[in-house]
């Protein structure tokens, strides 16, 4: 009884001194059970992939932050419900309320946030904070907000993650409390597998028929994935020429408009992964005022394989078809640019369609039937005579 008394102080001493080695050598944050609008805040990263079980620091390379909104004093005060915006981001089209309501949102709120800086050229408003040797980063004395994280320099060998808003501070809503010096955990991909890439600049070609259309007027056009697949155009915007204007960049779709008649680039899309993938392009009707709309649709489907030598990947074929996957075949082969996506549109009425012949009276075709009518019984008559006679010469023989 006596060596058992030994062995189990022995082992909760253990236990203990464990504990104290811990509590001394773990992060501590700032967990907190009030709410502080005016709270100093941080935020740490920590850079790492994990592949088969096997964990891979990320060391170098750099993040951007930026801060879109503020915090209210409660969600009652505002349109954006718990967030002020910042100036700058007061033309963004988001309902700030969604987010946090699921993690697709999250990712579709956070590419279409980090588009609308690309396209406003608003770099200049983050703050870049590098990554050390360790795969950590930290910004500090930031004030309570809503940030969104975006890579500005992946190391050496990586694929960029995408862009990740985060709320300071944390609200950990099972536990009732918050966190104003959260630590985040970018989502990196693993290393690219690949030597170089292949990539499609797909454009559109706009013109117009009629006589004094104006020329000025928006026209806008989608290329679309329709299996889902991100369009990866971050940091490669769309390029127009003849005055055109990129409308919209977000994870599965780009828009661009043209002024009048144009030509108008979708931008540089690039392919890291071999496989098919598959687009649609459109004209989108916006109801412009006496214009008669390019309703053509088309299916576009770019198959990227490895080469050879197993380093590089290449574009094996494209296809286009008018419509969808069953339409005509109107383009197919390995330069994809070398075909641009036609659109017509008619300015001004459109002529109604000719009418029959008339000739003034709308009883005209009753005496024309009547007449053919007459002839036909008379052809019969005389038909029948003509059968009767040859059938009693017959019987007279």
């Amino acid at each position: 009884m006596k060596r058992f008394s030994v062995i189990s102080a022995r082992i909760i001493c253990l236990v203990l001194l464990t504990i104290m080695i811990f509590a001394l050598t773990a992060p501590t944050y700032a967990f907190d059970d009030k709410y502080d609008p005016d709270r100093i805040c941080s935020i740490q990263f920590d850079m790492k992939f994990d592949i088969k079980g096997v964990e891979y620091r990320i060391n170098g390379g750099s993040v951007v932050l930026y801060k879109i909104a503020g915090l209210t004093d409660n969600e009652f005060k505002h349109p954006d419900g718990f967030f002020v915006r910042e100036p700058a981001f007061e033309g963004l089209t988001i309902d700030l309320n969604e987010v946090g309501r699921s993690d697709e949102r999250d990712i579709a709120i956070s590419l279409e946030m980090a588009y609308y800086i690309a396209n406003n050229n608003l770099e200049s408003l983050g703050t870049v904070y590098e990554i050390d040797e360790e795969g950590h980063g930290k910004a500090e004395n930031l004030t309570t907000g809503l940030y969104l994280v975006v890579q500005k320099d992946a190391p050496e060998g990586y694929v960029s993650f995408l862009p990740f808003m985060t709320i300071l501070p944390f609200h950990d809503k099972q536990n009732s409390t918050y966190n104003y010096d959260p630590v985040v955990y970018p989502k990196t991909s693993e290393k690219k597998p690949y030597e170089e890439y292949t990539s499609i600049v797909p454009s559109v070609q706009k013109k117009v028929e009629g006589e004094n259309a104006p020329k000025d007027t928006e026209f806008r056009f989608s290329f679309k994935s329709l299996d889902n697949k991100y369009l990866d155009v971050f940091n490669s915007k769309g390029t127009v020429a003849q005055g055109g204007n990129v409308v919209k960049q977000a994870e599965d779709e780009i828009i661009v408009c043209t002024y009048g008649e144009g030509v108008a680039e979708f931008g540089k899309i690039t392919f890291y992964l071999p496989g098919d993938y598959i687009y649609e392009v459109r004209e989108i009707n916006t109801g412009a005022s006496g214009y008669t709309y390019d309703k053509t649709a088309y299916w576009c489907k770019y198959t990227v394989v490895l080469n050879d030598a197993r380093t590089a990947l290449v574009l094996e074929r494209a296809v286009i078809k008018e419509g969808d996957a069953n339409g005509k075949v109107l383009y197919e082969g390995t330069e994809p640019e070398t075909f641009v996506f036609g659109y017509k549109n008619i300015y001004g009425e459109v002529p109604p369609p000719s009418p029959l012949p008339q000739t003034g009276q709308i009883w005209w075709p009753m005496i024309v039937m009547a007449a053919i009518g007459i002839a036909f019984i008379s052809v019969g008559v005389g038909i029948s005579k003509r059968g009767r006679k040859g059938k009693n010469n017959y019987e007279e023989k």
